[in-house]
């Protein structure tokens, strides 16, 4: 009788763990909470650079020029793995040619490889950490609703006003200030919407580069 009673009580157990594991094995995995951003998804910017030459010995800087033979840029996201975005982006100038890269973006600490950087969590609210494991300190500074083709949708927009040195130049006594402005999609994420002007007091130099998304298929711009 003891025997026959742990043989139906050793069934009894195998029988509980396969069928524990059967629910675990059919459980939609849970959302991530940190982007809703899928493998596929793409954006299309079109990409502008100003120069207002004050000082009539400067010239326009190349990076300039660069950008406003801009036909697209666009950016694939390819994987994503809890905080870490990865994408591939491809940059197509009016001469036909057409710059391939691959970069990632962690959304929690702001640590990316310097492709494409402006990809922010979803769902931040105003006044919210932009990086929380970060050290740059940035906020959701306001909010905003922008109007598409087909719906409007919620925007998170970041601001900056500060004054840096001017890297570019050997001996690193040369500052500008910088005006930052971008917003992004409060659902995915996403810039929508860049604007970064540079104002150089000497020589004087007013520097800006626009990106605005002009196409994706999560929703139609």
């Amino acid at each position: 009788m003891v025997k026959k009673a742990f043989i139906t009580i050793v069934i009894m157990a195998v029988a509980f763990i396969i069928v524990v594991g059967v629910i675990l094995a059919n459980q939609t995995p849970a959302e991530n909470t940190v982007s809703s951003l899928k493998a596929g998804n793409v954006f299309v910017y079109d990409v502008r650079g100003y120069a207002t030459l004050i000082d009539e010995n400067v010239t326009i800087p190349q990076g300039i020029l660069e950008l406003n033979m801009t036909e697209s840029y666009s950016v694939t996201i390819t994987t994503v793995t809890g905080p870490e975005v990865s994408f591939n982006t491809t940059w197509r100038l009016t001469n036909g040619t057409i710059i391939d890269n691959t970069g990632k973006v962690n959304l929690l600490n702001g640590e990316d490889n310097g492709v494409f950087w402006t990809i922010f969590r979803a769902n931040l609210t105003l006044n919210t950490l932009v990086t929380p494991e970060g050290s740059d300190g940035l906020i959701v500074n306001s909010t905003e609703a922008r109007a598409y083709k087909a719906s409007s949708r919620a925007t998170n927009v970041i601001s900056l006003e500060n004054e840096f040195v001017d890297v570019d130049d050997p001996t690193l006594s040369r500052t500008y200030y910088s005006y930052f402005d971008t917003r992004f999609d409060k659902i995915t994420g996403m810039m929508v919407e860049l604007r970064d002007t540079k104002v150089f007091g000497y020589p004087q130099v007013v520097l800006t580069n626009e990106w605005k998304l002009i196409d994706s298929d999560v929703w139609d711009v």
